[in-house]
């Protein structure tokens, strides 16, 4: 089965707690429940799935843009 990308709520927190990420890492994201804990507004995170099986995390920050008229 291919690998598939889909987007985490915060709810579900168990699809992916089980990842870890490594020790000479942590200190650049944090890891996966300190990412959850965090409540930044315009962040999504999205799963990497193998056969429903998360091996993978990653989050995406929105910023509003201004938009000008003239």
């Amino acid at each position: 089965m291919p690998i598939a990308l889909r987007p985490v709520a915060r709810s579900e927190f168990d699809l992916v707690s089980r990842i870890e990420v490594e020790p000479d890492q942590i200190r650049f994201s944090g890891t996966v429940a300190q990412a959850f804990e965090e409540d930044e507004d315009g962040v999504d995170f999205h799963a990497i799935l193998d056969q429903n099986r998360a091996h993978g995390i990653f989050r995406k920050k929105y910023h509003a843009r201004r938009l000008h008229s003239r």
